[in-house]
């Protein structure tokens, strides 16, 4: 069932203009509907949201998720239905997505893996002030953060106990993933206000169909340890929303994949504008916790690079720039870095 066009027109413009005014407007207009809501995995969140400390390495968390539907979806389109105990995340990388093991460049080995490198994208977002069910005010300011994937995507069915869970078992017999732990992606929620999923599975799917859903933070009922819990929009089944990409022909591009919008996302020391000789960049700090992944990914928007404000930048780890700097010698690296 499609929702109603007050929702989508604000979707609509969610998208196109990015911003936690935006998002509060979606969020009112999907509570306007009489939608229901289900729990983010279990009323015990704290473990796996709260206990987050850096508000990088849930970003990193999440462009790793979308690494992983990149490398699931490369290899079933070589024809592996299964993942095999052999296919670690570097095997699997270099055998269908960059066979050089010297460098870090995004080259599919099968003309069917027409798919791109996961995006990152950032906002600055001076639309609202301050968050709701914070006692601290950011000093940094707040930004919009887009991580976004055109790979695998995911069923509708499957939402509720992969992205909208907590300590999910879903990659545990998925070799070629980084993450087994169920936690990861979720730890960038401590960071913003509201997050938008959009996905559309690339096997399987219904044709021109996505699903989406909106989490949110809603007080605790009941007195506790936990105040908040998160909480996403759902429909009559008890999965999250489906529309068609006919309502909304401007995110069209997007799909097979999935795309994760943060709104009011923590601007930590590290989010500064690309300029000057400081490292507490976006490409900076992701560059260094994906030390030596070889496969790449990209910076998109204002604090993409300096010299442009809707520019981007190619990310790779900083032991492949290492290896580049050096002319192609890569006897001067003394070691190199395992699994």
């Amino acid at each position: 069932m499609s929702s109603p066009s007050n929702v989508l027109d604000v979707l609509r413009q969610l998208i196109i203009a990015p911003s936690l005014a935006e998002a509060r407007r979606l969020e009112s207009a999907l509570r306007s509907t009489g939608l229901s809501s289900c729990l983010l995995g279990r009323l015990n969140q704290k473990s796996s949201i709260d206990a987050a400390s850096e508000s990088d390495r849930g970003i990193v968390e999440r462009i790793a998720n979308s690494f992983d539907a990149s490398l699931t979806a490369a290899r079933i389109l070589a024809g592996l239905e299964r993942s095999e105990a052999t296919l670690t995340p570097r095997i699997a990388a270099q055998r269908f997505l960059n066979a050089n093991t010297d460098s870090c460049i995004w080259e599919p080995q099968r003309p069917d893996i027409s798919f791109d490198k996961p995006v990152v994208q950032f906002w600055s977002d001076d639309s609202v002030k301050r968050l709701r069910f914070r006692k601290y005010h950011a000093p940094e300011g707040l930004v919009t953060v887009l991580v976004q994937d055109t790979s695998l995507g995911i069923a509708r069915d499957k939402m509720p106990k992969t992205i909208l869970d907590l300590n999910s078992d879903d990659k545990l017999k998925t070799f070629e993933a980084i993450g087994q732990f169920g936690h990861g992606g979720s730890s960038a929620l401590a960071f913003c206000e509201l997050c938008l999923i959009l996905t559309a599975p690339r096997f399987n799917s219904c044709e021109r169909e996505f699903y989406w859903t909106l989490i949110f933070l809603e007080p605790e009922g009941e007195v506790s340890k936990q105040s908040m819990a998160r909480k996403w929009f759902c429909s009559g089944d008890g999965l999250p929303l489906v529309d068609s990409l006919d309502a909304i022909p401007q995110i069209a591009h997007c799909f097979p994949g999935t795309s994760i919008w943060h709104f009011g996302y923590t601007r930590g020391p590290w989010l500064k504008t690309p300029a000057g000789t400081h490292q507490d960049t976006p490409a900076g700090r992701l560059g260094r916790l994906f030390f030596s992944y070889p496969l790449p990914f990209e910076i998109r928007g204002e604090l993409a690079r300096g010299d442009t404000p809707t520019g981007m930048r190619t990310i790779k780890g900083a032991y492949y720039r290492l290896l580049e700097d050096r002319e192609g010698d890569a006897s001067v690296v003394e070691y190199r870095s395992g699994e």
